[in-house]
Formats: C-alpha cells, structure tokens, sequence
C-alpha cells in the first residue's frame, strides 16, 4: 500500500502526496475512517473499493478528481461532502454505496461518470449544482428510495421545472434521471432516451418506490428499460402521442396491475411487459379493443423462470372504456 498505513483503523496518507494511489487500500474491510491531506488532487481508481467498514471521508478542497471506482461498494459509508474544487466524478465512483442517502454536488463538478451512484439503494436526496454539464449512462441506477431531486436554477444544460424532481436535458425537453416522486411536467417530450451527450439512462429503473406514474401527452418516445424492476409501481397512465412501447420498457413490474392506453400507440415490444405477473387491466379507449387486442396477442408476460403460459395472454386483459361524452357549447 505504498508508505500508508492504517493505525487503530484509519488510513493515514502522509503529507506531501499528490495522488492516492490505484487500489491503494482495496479491500481493507478494517478501515473505518482515513485522513487525506490536502497536498492531494486525484483519488485514484478502486483506492478504496470493497472497503466495507469505512464510515466517513472527508475530501479536502485540494481534490479536482474521483476516480473511476474510488469507492466501489463501500457499503458502510452514510454520508460526503464533494468539495467544490471536484470538477469530475469518475464511473463508478461511489457504486454500491448503500449507506449512503443523501449527496451534494460540489459546484465545479462538470461530469457525474456513468454508474457513478449505481445501486445507491439508501440514497434519497440528490442536489446537481448549476456546474454539471454532463451525467453518463445509468449514473443514478437502481436507486431504489431516491424521492427527491433538485437541480439549481442556474444550470444551463440540465434543470427541475415544475418542482418535478427529475433530471432533465432543458435544450431536448429530455427526462434524463427520475425518482420515486416524479410529476413529468407536460413540457417533456421524451424519456430515458439513448442521448448523445449524455448516455443512455434508465431514466425510472430499480426505482421501487414509484407507485404510478402518469406518461403525459407531449411524450412521443420512452426508451428501453425506463421503467424496468420499479418493483412498487401499480398503475400507469399513457395520455397521448407515445409512437410506440419499447423492449423491457415495463420489465418486472412485479405489482403492476394496470396500463391505461391512448388512442393509437403504433407498436407494442413483445418484451415491453415481461415480468409484470400482477397484471389485470389494459384500458383503452372506445372502439380500440380490437387494435390493442392485436397489438399485444404475442407480448410475454412470463419470462422462463415463472409459472404460466409465455405467450398470448396480455390480449386478453384489454378493457374497451365507454366513449366519452361532448358537452354541448
């Protein structure tokens, strides 16, 4: 481990370093704390994954740089400060970090690193500082209580309208990152779509507090696996001009028991509900049984691990709702 040293379970890195070193300390499920002096500007990658007993850090605001895997699976680590001199969290940087359920990010950070809060599980605040011009694929994945997010008004590339508690891509109207709490505002166009600036994202995915949701009309495109393993989520409301359903859109939805549908969704993935074993319902409008009925005769409800028919039961669950009624002028 380099000249470290870790006394009474602290990690000591002497003074005058400027790097922490490559898996400096990996693996070092003793440590429960470390003093970084603050000579250092980079966490090296994997320094301390897997360190499971470690508690707290603090960063010291000489660090510009958190690297990829820092600290992988540090399941005992409830809370950090990023300082403001971070200016980029590399991928995976704090995955697997259960204990952790609240993050500030510094105001220099540029780029969140793909996976970087994966698996989170205990995470349920998170604020983006007005800095942040990239998030990478699947930065805030499997976050499974996450209930709020805040992204300050001063951002240029992402922001929270409406109070929504979302991530969104402003210039795009792309909802990028949701929560458990989510209100997609009417001004959002697509969802967790594959981006070219920032990645794909999974936008709803492992959220198991989400309990329904409502897909307003602007939506015309959700990407694969958005809502995937949202294990809480029992109804779904699509209002509008959604083209299409795709692959895994839905997958193990375990408690799902509705889907209300609009008028004309053109394509329904064969995959889009596989694993939604509660189902009971799809609403569709007036004179739309038969549409529908077509559209989801060869959609898999079970995958091979389940009980039941694979094919050819989703079909019929269509439920035709009465036709609305004009009001006379």
């Amino acid at each position: 481990m380099e000249n470290y040293e870790i006394k009474d379970g602290v990690g000591i890195i002497p003074k005058g370093t400027k790097a922490i070193v490559p898996e400096a300390f990996k693996k070092c499920t003793e440590l429960t704390g470390v003093i970084i002096p603050d000579s250092v500007t980079e966490i090296g990658w994997n320094a301390f994954l897997g360190c499971t007993g470690l508690k707290s850090v603090t960063i010291p605001d000489s660090v510009t740089r958190i690297g990829n895997g820092a600290f992988y699976g540090c399941t005992g680590l409830t809370g950090i400060v990023i300082p403001d001199s971070v200016t980029e969290i590399g991928r995976d940087a704090f995955h697997g970090c259960t204990g952790l359920t609240s993050i500030a990010i510094g105001n220099s950070v540029t780029e969140i690193g793909s996976s970087a809060f994966s698996g989170c599980t205990g995470l349920k605040s998170v604020v983006i500082s007005d800095s942040v011009k990239k998030i990478d694929n699947w930065a805030f994945l499997n976050c499974a209580n996450l209930n709020s997010i805040v992204v300050s008004e001063g951002n240029k590339v992402f922001d929270s309208r409406d109070n929504c508690n979302a991530i969104i891509v402003t210039e795009k109207n792309l909802l990028l990152v949701g929560c458990n709490s989510t209100i997609i505002p009417d001004t959002v166009t697509e969802i967790g779509i594959s981006d070219a600036t920032n990645g794909v994202s999974s936008a709803f995915m492992g959220r198991s507090g989400l309990t329904s949701i409502v897909i307003p009309e602007s939506v015309t495109s959700i990407g694969q696996d958005t809502f995937r393993d949202c294990s809480g989520l029992k109804t779904v409301v699509i209002k509008g001009k959604l083209k299409n359903i795709p692959k895994k859109a839905f997958e193990n939805c375990s408690a799902l028991e509705t889907v209300t549908l609009p008028v004309g969704i053109g394509k329904i993935d064969t995959l889009a509900f596989i694993g939604c074993k509660t189902l009971k319902a799809f609403y569709v409008p007036a004179k739309k049984s038969e549409y529908y009925k077509q559209r989801l005769e060869r959609c898999q409800q079970f995958n091979h691990r389940d009980e039941g028919p694979m094919w050819g039961t989703l079909d019929e669950l269509v439920v035709e709702l009465p036709a609305e009624k004009k009001t006379k002028k």
